[in-house]
């Protein structure tokens, strides 16, 4: 693993005394990175929310492997849900972001896929993925061409995209709404969604 290297994804799980399902999360993920040799690839980001429990000892078994890209933030005290999920865009070093719970399982095989995607369409400032047994939600590469103001994203996709791993968003676009819209962002309770629309409306502006 080269620590000098910029992760291409930064896979990003705010959690909260929920250790027993964080570490089935931690080793879907870590089975893929190993499978693959995705080391340099992936930063597997935790924000912990506090928590009384074993979570600190579930992430801490993998830092000591020293093979695994990971960032472990335990704040001093429970920041809340949209604060934490805000951390974790605020931790991250990867050219996207990704957010999971910390009960979500990378579906076998897709880690690999979602990264070629990002190498072969790294200037897109989003991403979202379809089920593959659900044809009628889907939005792929999503450029910001304009083609739907952000309310009729809203009506289109928000509860779909408010469930962990559907997304991803160009890093630097999501640090720099998380700094500039914090009034909006901790007035919604996905504050997740709504990054992700400001994201691709970010670009047309430029």
């Amino acid at each position: 693993m080269s620590n000098n290297s910029v992760p291409i994804v930064s896979i990003t799980i705010p959690t909260y005394n929920r250790g027993y399902l964080l570490k089935e999360t931690l080793v879907a993920l870590f089975s893929q990175i190993d499978e693959d040799q995705l080391y340099d690839q992936v930063e597997v980001v935790v924000c912990d929310n506090a928590s009384l429990d074993n979570t600190a000892e579930v992430v801490n078994f993998y830092i000591s492997q020293n093979k695994y890209r990971i960032i472990y933030n335990k704040n001093e005290e429970n920041l809340g849900v949209i604060k934490n999920i805000l951390k974790t865009v605020e931790l991250s070093n990867g050219k996207f972001w990704m957010l999971y719970g910390d009960d979500d399982l990378v579906a076998q095989g897709a880690l690999k896929k979602i990264i070629g995607g990002f190498i072969d369409n790294n200037s897109f400032p989003a991403f979202m993925y379809k089920y593959a047994s659900d044809d009628d939600i889907y939005c792929k590469d999503l450029k910001g061409n304009g083609s739907l103001s952000i309310e009729q994203l809203a009506e289109k996709y928000f509860y779909y995209v408010g469930n962990a791993g559907i997304f991803a968003v160009n890093t630097s676009h999501a640090k720099s709404i998380v700094k500039n819209c914090p009034d909006q962002l901790q007035s919604t309770c996905w504050p997740q969604t709504l990054i992700l629309f400001l994201a691709m409306h970010m670009s047309e502006n430029k």
